[in-house]
C-alpha cells in the first residue's frame, strides 16, 4: 500500500537527498532484525531446539542457489563494553571479489528450511583459507573504524567557545562564582542539541547589547541543569584483535 511517507520520499530522492539512503539502510537492517528474530523463535518452539544447541562450532554446510558462488562466514568476539558478545555477519561473492555484511542480503541468500538438501560444497574450487583471511581483515577493518568513529571528537558550536571564552574573562569579578565559571566552562565544551545552541545564540546577542553578565549565567545555568554535567572519564573501549574472533559456522553457496 502506498502512504504518503513513500511520496515524501520519492520527493527528497528527486531532489537529490542523500540522507534518504541512510534511513533506507537503517529501516533495511530493523527489518532484517526483526524478521531474524522471528524466525529464531519458530524454530527454537520446534524439536530443533534439541540439536541446534548441540551443534559444534566451526562447522560447515553447502547450499544450492542459482547464479550464485560465495561463502557465508559467521564470527562473535567479545563486546567492547565487557558484557555479551558480538555478531559479524560476511558474504564474500567469488564472483564479484566483494564482502557484504548486510545482514538482510545474506539473509536472503542462506535462509532455507529443514528440508533443504545439503549441496556438496566444491572444495577444490574455493580456498576456504584465503577467503577466511579476508573476511577477518574486513571484519577488524570495520570494528577499527567504528571505533575511531565513536571516539572522535564532535562539533562543538561557535556560540559555545563564545560564551566559554567570555566567561573566563569574569571569573575573577566579584559579581560572580570562581568555581560555578569553571564548571560551565567545562559544561560548555561538549555538544549541544540545535535547540540549546539557538537558545545561546539569543543570549549572546542579548548580552552584546546588555553587557549583563548575570543574565548569561542565568540561561546557562539553566541549560546545565536541564542538560546535566560533563562526562570527565572516558570509559576505554576493548580493542578487538584476530585471536579474539571465534568462528561459529560458514556455508558454501554454490549453483
Amino acid at each position: 500500500v502506498v502512504t504518503p511517507r513513500d511520496f515524501n520520499t520519492l520527493k527528497r530522492i528527486a531532489e537529490e537527498d542523500n540522507t534518504v539512503i541512510d534511513e533506507q539502510e537503517a529501516f533495511l537492517e530493523l527489518a532484517s532484525s526483526e524478521a531474524l528474530l522471528a524466525q529464531l523463535q519458530r524454530l527454537l518452539a520446534t524439536e530443533a531446539r534439541k540439536w541446534l544447541t548441540d551443534l559444534d562450532d566451526g562447522i560447515h554446510s553447502g547450499i544450492q542457489r542459482s547464479r550464485m558462488r560465495g561463502v557465508f562466514m559467521y564470527f562473535t568476539a567479545p563486546h567492547p563494553e565487557g558484557h555479551g558478545r558480538q555478531h559479524f555477519w560476511r558474504y564474500y561473492d567469488l564472483a564479484r571479489r566483494e564482502i557484504t555484511d548486510n545482514r538482510y542480503q545474506i539473509m536472503q541468500i542462506i535462509a532455507c528450511g529443514p528440508e533443504t538438501s545439503r549441496y556438496p560444497p566444491p572444495y577444490s574450487e574455493i580456498s576456504i583459507y584465503e577467503i577466511q583471511e579476508q573476511v577477518i581483515a574486513n571484519i577488524l577493518e570495520s570494528v577499527t573504524y567504528q571505533q575511531a568513529a565513536a571516539a572522535a571528537p564532535k562539533v562543538v558550536s561557535q556560540e559555545q567557545l563564545t560564551i566559554a571564552e567570555l566567561l573566563r574573562e569574569y571569573i575573577d569579578n566579584p559579581e560572580t562564582n570562581r568555581d560555578e565559571i569553571r564548571e560551565m566552562r567545562r559544561f560548555l565544551r561538549q555538544p549541544f542539541p540545535g535547540a540549546y545552541v539557538k537558545r545561546l545564540r539569543g543570549s549572546l546577542q542579548d548580552f552584546k547589547t546588555s553587557q549583563n553578565i548575570l543574565d548569561l549565567l542565568a540561561v546557562v545555568r539553566e541549560l546545565q541543569r536541564a542538560f546535566g554535567t560533563v562526562e570527565t572519564v572516558e570509559k576505554p573501549q576493548q580493542r578487538i584483535d584476530r585471536k579474539d574472533l571465534h568462528l561459529v559456522c560458514f556455508e558454501y553457496v554454490c549453483s
